[in-house]
């Protein structure tokens, strides 16, 4: 509850999205991979959602076990212009990205 930018929600529904994406290749069901994590269902629900009040040590875990660390590290990095500008490049990946 309270003030988040625009800019934020649409990067964290991006991510969430690749997340989902991710783990649907790997054939993983949310359950499996909050139960590899110890985490909760829910949360890993939350982070597929973009959900702004997951805690960053479980969205870093669950990057992290699939192998998306690199990714959106690399386009957080790559930033010229804008903070968000390779996350919003990601963000257009994402929704092409296929399933």
């Amino acid at each position: 509850s309270g003030f988040f930018p625009i800019d934020c929600a649409d990067t964290l529904h991006a991510i969430g999205l690749l997340v989902k994406s991710r783990r649907l290749q790997h054939r993983q069901r949310q359950k499996d991979l909050a139960a590899s994590l110890k985490l909760s269902e829910r949360t890993v629900r939350k982070i597929e959602a973009g959900d702004p009040t997951v805690e960053l040590r479980s969205f870093m875990l669950v990057l992290w076990q699939l192998g998306l660390i690199q990714e959106v590290s690399k386009a957080v990095n790559s930033s010229k212009l804008h903070p968000l500008y390779p996350l919003k490049r990601l963000a257009t990946l994402v929704y092409a990205w296929p399933v």
